[in-house]
């Protein structure tokens, strides 16, 4: 049985895990800032083959003698019958891996793409992550914190346990790009859970900065949005997104850079029609 907890008392009651990273001296002092200029995105997008499998994952390479700085993806075709539940940059920041499942009996075709934005890698490249305790309270929410000196230059989320029955809701860059916070809500789920969030740190970049843009509140089956493009002089290397006032009836669908790493989009589903006003909003993060 979905046991969803009114907004009011989410401060209260949500399990928040918070990594706190105590850091070696190397990682704590500030080295040479990393030149973005050289990051470019890949994709992969898994195959339309089995329109009897429930679930799809994908994985996308960083190119050789590159490292990773942003995971996304998105589902195709999904429409609010498909939830991303794993948005995973590898321990190595070689790849990104995305695993989503059907929430209900869905007959259409649909698939799922990967993305990674790859780089030359700038010093102190490392992945921080943290996951919640596995119970049955939603929502839950885990923040992955870069050790001192370092920022935020990408972050991905996952939900072990109940498969397309708990959805992602946010993966947020926070304002500061010292941490990634992910939540996740349960849609309907009776065995325990938790949800797992990953950042991608490493030294500052000149100029770093989170852009963001809303669509909402209204009501809608689905709802998009782009990021601001990136200031002049930046490119974009982190995306993230958030679901405002989903409250589990509403899934993340896409989370994609696009070609030319100036902007972000991210769309919403609700999920088996569900009828709720409610926000989209997306996350860039850029540099120079």
């Amino acid at each position: 049985m979905r046991k969803l907890l009114p907004s009011t008392a989410v401060s209260a009651v949500a399990v928040i895990a918070i990594l706190l990273v105590a850091g070696n001296l190397a990682a704590a002092q500030a080295g040479p800032a990393m030149l973005v200029a050289d990051v470019a995105r890949h994709s992969a997008t898994s195959p339309d083959d089995n329109p009897d499998l429930n679930n799809k994952t994908v994985t996308v390479s960083c190119p050789a003698n590159t490292k990773l700085y942003s995971a996304s993806g998105r589902i195709n075709n999904g429409l609010g019958h498909v939830t991303m539940d794993d948005i995973v940059p590898h321990a190595d920041l070689t790849a990104v891996t995305v695993l989503a499942y059907e929430t209900d009996a869905y007959d259409e075709p649909w698939t799922v793409t990967a993305f990674a934005i790859c780089g030359s890698a700038t010093p102190n490249l490392q992945r921080i992550v943290f996951t919640s305790p596995s119970d049955a309270v939603s929502p839950k929410i885990a923040r992955a914190g870069c050790p001192p000196g370092t920022k935020l230059y990408g972050l991905g989320g996952k939900v072990s346990g109940a498969p397309g029955r708990v959805f992602l809701d946010d993966l947020i860059p926070d304002i500061g790009l010292n941490f990634a916070e992910v939540k996740a809500y349960e849609n309907e789920a009776d065995p325990d859970w938790s949800v797992t969030a990953y950042a991608i740190c490493g030294n500052p970049a000149a100029t770093m900065q989170r852009v963001t843009a809303a669509d909402g509140p209204r009501a809608a089956v689905g709802l998009t949005v782009d990021s601001p493009a990136c200031p002049a002089g930046t490119r974009l290397h982190g995306v993230g997104g958030e679901i405002i006032d989903g409250f589990g009836d509403v899934v993340l669908d896409d989370l994609t850079p696009n070609g030319a790493l100036t902007a972000a989009t991210v769309t919403g589903y609700t999920s088996g029609g569900a009828d709720r006003t409610w926000s989209v909003r997306s996350y860039g993060i850029c540099s120079s």
